[in-house]
């Protein structure tokens, strides 16, 4: 990946509030730099470039969670109840991934209510459905079972995961939504690769 900076000396980095804007801190001095931009910046030891970088793959970390994903897509966070948080990552095209944490109870049992939930407008305008149980590995080693799901009408088709483990705290459940549409630019198997990437402390291991 990609570093955040290179320079001469120990620098700090603090993001500001305006989007895309940073200020680079060189022995206590301030200097205003963006992302791609190489300056020349004048210290007390001589002159020096620097450049910020975005990094390719960025790291969410949430409660007892972490997953990793294109820094060109940014995570949203809700707060559904007291008791269920969500975290999204959307495509224009639709494609998604998104971990849901429940507090106090198991949300992974919820796992064939979400596939209803989330099939059930295509299969009421003729998409056809097929399911099956699945045991999905983690890049970490750690098991997320739940179900593989695929509609499919003319030329449009969906693919599901959406799978759970129980928590310490209480569940998850994640699920990853592909399509045949392809936005410009995108990885199609970011949402999978983000999925893949999730370390969510399992206690059914």
């Amino acid at each position: 990946m990609n570093k955040w900076i290179c320079a001469l000396f120990a620098l700090a980095i603090t993001p500001m509030a305006v989007a895309g804007n940073y200020i680079l801190k060189i022995d206590g001095v301030a200097h205003e730099v963006d992302v791609g931009e190489q300056k020349i910046i004048q210290t007390k030891k001589g002159e020096i470039k620097v450049s910020l970088e975005k990094k390719a793959i960025a790291s969410y970390s949430i409660d007892s969670i972490s997953f990793e994903h294109s820094s060109a897509l940014n995570p949203s966070v809700s707060v559904l109840s007291d008791e269920v948080k969500q975290v999204l990552l959307a495509e224009a095209n639709g494609d998604l991934f998104l971990v849901q944490l429940y507090k106090g109870v198991d949300g992974s049992i919820l796992v064939p209510l979400l596939e209803n939930e989330m099939t059930k407008e295509e299969v009421g305008i003729g998409y056809k459905k097929s399911s099956k149980d699945v045991e999905l590995k983690l890049d970490n080693g750690e098991i997320l079972k739940g179900r593989h799901v695929e509609t499919e009408k003319g030329s449009d088709r969906y693919e599901r995961f959406i799978v759970g483990c129980t928590l310490a705290t209480g569940g998850l459940i994640a699920v990853v939504q592909t399509s045949d549409l392809v936005a410009e630019g995108q990885n199609k198997s970011g949402m999978m690769n983000a999925l893949k990437s999730l370390k969510p402390n399992c206690t059914n291991k």
